[in-house]
């Protein structure tokens, strides 16, 4: 941090206030400041610290800022592995439910939950074909897709027919791994003779643009 600091106070020559985020496990790791020294030179860097594991859910639940959210998600990610996958799906769905029900602009909604979407992941794959079909039954999803949904479903569906599965054994990590690749060039391929942009077809694929290009440029010859 305290390289952030001297960089961008030597790019901008602005007061700059830092805050570190600790989302880690530890209760015991929490550092507050940085101390460097050397032959009779010394150099304190100190911040501001939020420790999530510090903060309490009930006041969490019951605030209306939107960041609450987050740091909740970031809790219920921190259970995982400590508590079965049935408990985990409820806890996650009633987490959406506490989005739903705050008064949020639908931007934020949207970036909030695919945030607890992604960073909030199951073993067993079934159970995140089951999380998205109670969302749309709370939100009454009658709507065309975008293109992201669009996106998303064609994922599910190639990885479906590559064999690709989430929590099988460590051996079949690199298949699984040849599987989402050969996914992903397919529906780069699917999404570009729907005449969607590159550009957002490398943000929803989460590739660079490069890529995109790249993968385009090989496969439709």
């Amino acid at each position: 941090m305290s390289t952030y600091f001297y960089r961008i106070f030597d790019k901008h020559r602005k007061p700059i206030a830092a805050i570190a985020i600790f989302s880690d496990s530890s209760p015991n790791y929490h550092p507050k400041s940085f101390e460097w020294g050397i032959l009779g030179t010394e150099l304190r860097y100190s911040f501001t610290t939020f420790k999530v594991l510090d903060q309490k859910e009930e006041e969490l639940k019951a605030s209306p800022n939107p960041f609450s959210i987050i740091i909740l998600t970031v809790l219920l990610a921190l259970k995982k592995g400590k508590i079965q996958e049935g408990e985990l799906f409820e806890l996650k769905l009633d987490l959406a439910k506490q989005l739903l029900s705050k008064s949020i602009s639908k931007p934020k909604i949207h970036a909030l939950m695919n945030f607890l979407r992604f960073y909030v992941r199951f073993e067993d794959y079934t159970k995140d074909d089951k999380f998205e079909l109670a969302l749309d039954q709370l939100t009454e999803k009658t709507q065309p897709m975008g293109i992201e949904e669009i996106i998303k479903e064609q994922l599910a569906a190639e990885y479906k027919k590559q064999g690709f599965k989430l929590g099988r054994e460590e051996g079949r990590e690199e298949g699984r791994e040849e599987g989402r690749i050969e996914s992903t060039i397919q529906v780069v391929l699917n999404a570009h003779e729907q005449g969607i942009d590159n550009g957002v077809i490398a943000q929803l694929v989460n590739i660079p643009v490069e890529a995109v290009d790249k993968i385009l440029a090989e496969y439709r010859k």
